[in-house]
């Protein structure tokens, strides 16, 4: 016989498998007591998440404020974790110099909503490497299994569990009757008090799909913050919003990914959305919508194994910032960047997130109008630059790297129809949820080439992206 324990997190159910009564007997006291820490730290894990989106949404409710993060802080080196002002002074004074792929002034996530997120996921991460340190022991409680297929030791079943909120990853969906309880019970009551001077997002999990053939992804855990401030007085319920760090800082820690069998790792940094800000958006805090536009860039390095944030020493196990402190424990982190050789290439892409639903078909077969896609596939890539995404000559007109004019071709689609693994798929969606505390935002694009035709050929690039991230809104006055 085999049970099973239900997870409900912030918004997410996952379960996972776990050795029954009938084989405990058979079962090393280690991996007894392997089986007990997982099941508890899980546990406690899940609490922490729920108790922090109650209290926030708690606090706004009532007209306090709800502390999202802990400002800035220097991310790597010397001065890791003390704070900084988010300013080319103050990358200096964190010992990187400005725009400093290894010391950064960002969002210190050690503090705040993001803070206690974060240090639940790295006890739990920390608590599994200690008692669970064998792969036996996970065979022993039966994984991998169908919820966890990738399950194998410590870290892999910590991730599966980290990213319990996805429900279907195929369809960019989330597994959330917790959330939406939790969504249900706040309505859509305006936040009290005056006006916010910022709202920040601490993510409660995404979902990040690329290309027309990968059928993998990049499921990304809870804890991510990026704070906003309001731009200005509000319209009524309505307020502008702008990002408040430094443009060319890191947009969250790196990501793994993977080309086959092959590891990415993608550095993301932000770009100017205008005035020298790496965000602008709107909310509107009576109806729930809410857009945010920050142009962005990523590094992909290929062949490369991201760095983590060792769960028991609690510093960056490779890298240049190897042995300097961190604070993602057993994690990706800001503070441990991967090394960067030779001229990896560099794919900029937009990143406009909103409530509302988003829809990216195949653009039907029209040369004078600018699109010359006889072949029905998504996306292509910008003859000038081909890490520019498209799906119309106008786009490579409007970016400065179209060769001609519209009707020239210079939008260069190719072979890779479908998206996602799905050949047939001619239109996808990314569904948002408006919500002034929990909304959900999306986003569907076109991305360009990374110039290794490996990568290209694997991913299916230039492709479809898309992204659908459960957020926590917290709000300070």
């Amino acid at each position: 016989m085999r049970r099973q324990l239900v997870l409900i997190c912030a918004g997410a159910v996952a379960l996972v498998a776990m050795a029954g009564s009938a084989m405990a007997a058979g079962v090393p006291t280690a991996q007894l007591l392997c089986s007990d820490k997982l099941q508890n730290e899980t546990l406690l894990y899940v609490n922490a998440v729920q108790k922090q989106v109650r209290l926030s949404l708690k606090n706004n409710l009532k007209g306090s404020d709800s502390k999202c993060s802990g400002g800035y802080a220097c991310q790597g080196g010397a001065n890791h974790g003390k704070n900084c002002t988010p300013d080319a002074a103050g990358e200096a004074y964190c010992g990187g110099g400005v725009d400093s792929p290894n010391n950064q002034c960002n969002v210190n996530a050690a503090k705040g909503v993001a803070g206690a997120i974060n240090k639940a996921k790295g006890k739990l991460r920390a608590k599994l490497a200690q008692f669970c340190p064998n792969a036996s022991d996970f065979t022993a409680l039966g994984f991998p299994n169908s919820r966890c297929p990738n399950a194998v030791d410590a870290d892999t079943t910590a991730d599966c569990i980290l990213q319990g909120a996805i429900g279907d990853f195929r369809n960019a969906v989330f597994g959330d009757p917790a959330g939406e309880i939790l969504a249900r019970a706040a309505t859509d009551i305006v936040p009290q008090g005056p006006d916010p001077i910022s709202v920040c997002g601490v993510t409660l999990g995404s979902i990040l799909q690329i290309g027309s053939e990968s059928t993998s992804g990049a499921p990304a855990e809870a804890g991510g913050a990026q704070p906003l401030l309001i731009d200005g007085a509000c319209a009524g319920t309505l307020c502008q919003t702008k990002g408040a760090g430094n443009i060319g800082n890191n947009l969250t820690a790196p990501t793994q990914t993977f080309a086959g069998v092959i590891p990415v790792c993608l550095v993301t940094v932000t770009g100017d959305a205008g005035n020298g800000t790496p965000q602008d958006g709107s909310i509107d805090l009576g109806s729930g919508e809410q857009s945010s536009f920050a142009p962005i860039s990523s590094t992909v390095l290929i062949g490369t194994t991201c760095p983590i944030c060792d769960p028991i020493a609690k510093t960056c196990d490779s890298g240049p910032n190897s042995g300097g402190k961190c604070s993602n424990l057993g994690g990706t982190d800001i503070a441990c960047p991967p090394t960067i050789a030779g001229v990896p290439p560099v794919i900029p892409n937009p990143l406009d997130l909103s409530t509302e639903d988003t829809t990216l078909s195949v653009p039907a077969n029209n040369v004078p109008g600018g699109v010359t896609n006889p072949l029905g596939t998504f996306c292509g890539s910008c003859d000038i630059d081909p890490t520019i995404g498209c799906n119309n000559d106008q786009v490579c007109v409007d970016n400065g790297v179209c060769s001609g004019a519209v009707g020239s071709g210079c939008c260069q689609f190719g072979a890779n129809t479908g998206a996602f693994g799905v050949d047939t798929a001619t239109t996808i969606t990314a569904d948002g949820v408006r919500g002034p505390y929990l909304p959900r935002l999306a986003t569907a694009f076109c991305t360009g080439l990374s110039g290794d035709g490996l990568v290209d050929s694997s991913q299916g690039l230039p492709g479809p992206v898309r992204l659908v991230q459960q957020q926590l809104n917290a709000f300070e006055y």
